[in-house]
């Protein structure tokens, strides 16, 4: 299925799949999910793409392809020019796939994290372990209190560190992505989710990069500043009185 997908996406541009498709035909055991990787959770096809973040799903149940999955699409049609190299996260040592990824995400400097659900201990082990300076989440009502956590452990950390390149922003989002200073990687599952799930780690480059950094950056600077970038006045919580 994979195969007529990409074909019909390049050929149209756009793909609307029916509902009725939404699991993965495996030989041999019709209609049954897919095990993406040993001792994780089946899941089907569709399923997969949506998390992924390929695709998206409306209200009536019909499949398009994301602005992602455009993007990507548009750079497997330049196979010349675009590369991808894919981390696989889904191994036996769930701890292990964690510290592999913020170690990735260690490497990239002074980088965006695109996450719509990062928690707070992530952003932790974000502000422990690497320099990440942006962090972009989904402002989805619902998700209230998850950033309201995040702004308090921010502002705190801050405070407390002298810091002031840190930044906290919300905007309308479902994509997963590390935006470093001279690369691109797509992230396939939260970082909350790394080590429940198997996913993939995968750079971009190319034109398919180009897009995506663009997307990154629209995003960024259209969004609600929750915490932001500037000198913390104030004694901090360890100051003398």
């Amino acid at each position: 299925m994979s195969s007529t997908f990409m074909q019909a996406a390049n050929a149209a541009g756009i793909v609307k799949l029916p509902s009725i498709w939404g699991y993965e035909t495996i030989p041999g055991t019709p209609g049954r999910p897919a095990e993406y990787a040993k001792g994780t959770p089946r899941e089907g096809f569709l399923a997969h793409m949506l998390r992924l973040g390929w695709i998206t799903r409306d209200e009536q149940r019909t499949y398009e392809v994301s602005e992602l999955g455009l993007a990507l699409l548009r750079g497997h049609e330049a196979p010349h020019e675009d590369e991808y190299d894919v981390l696989v996260l889904g191994g036996e040592d769930k701890a292990l796939d964690y510290s592999r990824a913020i170690d990735h995400i260690a490497e990239r400097g002074q980088a965006m994290i695109v996450d719509a659900y990062l928690d707070v201990q992530q952003i932790s082990d974000l502000l422990q372990y690497t320099s990440v300076n942006k962090f972009l989440v989904t402002n989805k009502p619902r998700e209230d209190r998850r950033r309201l956590k995040l702004g308090v452990y921010l502002k705190t950390w801050k405070r407390a560190n002298g810091d002031t390149d840190k930044e906290l922003r919300m905007a309308s989002l479902h994509d997963r992505w590390i935006v470093g200073d001279t690369d691109f990687h797509i992230l396939g599952a939260s970082l909350n989710g790394i080590g429940k799930y198997a996913t993939t780690l995968c750079k971009v480059q190319g034109s398919a990069e180009r897009e995506l950094r663009a997307e990154a950056q629209s995003l960024w600077d259209t969004a609600s500043v929750i915490v932001e970038a500037n000198p913390v006045t104030g004694p901090g919580p360890t100051s003398a009185p």
